[in-house]
């Protein structure tokens, strides 16, 4: 999941209203009263519940928007074939090409696991000495 990747992004209109109404009930930490053993935004739990009744809109990366339920923007992402993602915050990422973060992330780790092999490798040779056993990994 990077910026580039981005499909398009579900309004929080539901979210940013129970966060201003947090915000007047709450004196002290608002925000994280409201978050308070929540996992998503109202918008994805509509989506995941797969409801019919609310309707959400979907602002699209190309500047279009719809108005869908979440039923059906569910069904858009899982079940119309596309190589869609959403998550919790209703943002909709391609999996079609990856990412800048995810292709560093994904060499870094790579060349994490080739030093930890040389150096595995190289342990018991650097001074030509085997070690003793309670140094060895």
């Amino acid at each position: 999941m990077s910026p580039e990747c981005i499909v398009g992004q579900v309004r929080q209109t539901f979210t940013n209203h129970d966060l201003d109404e947090s915000r007047k009930k709450f004196k002290e930490n608002p925000v994280a009263k409201y978050w308070d053993g929540k996992f998503a935004c109202k918008e994805y739990e509509l989506i995941k519940d797969r409801n019919r009744d609310i309707m959400l809109t979907l602002d699209f990366e190309d500047g279009q928007s719809y108005e869908a339920s979440g039923a059906e923007i569910y069904d858009l992402v899982f079940n119309k074939g596309k190589p869609w993602c959403i998550t919790s915050n209703g943002t909709i990422f391609t999996f079609e090409k990856q990412g800048v973060v995810p292709g560093l992330l994904e060499l870094w780790y790579a060349e994490r696991q080739e030093m930890q092999a040389k150096a595995k490798l190289f342990r018991n040779i650097a001074t030509g000495l085997e070690l003793p056993d309670r140094l060895k990994v």
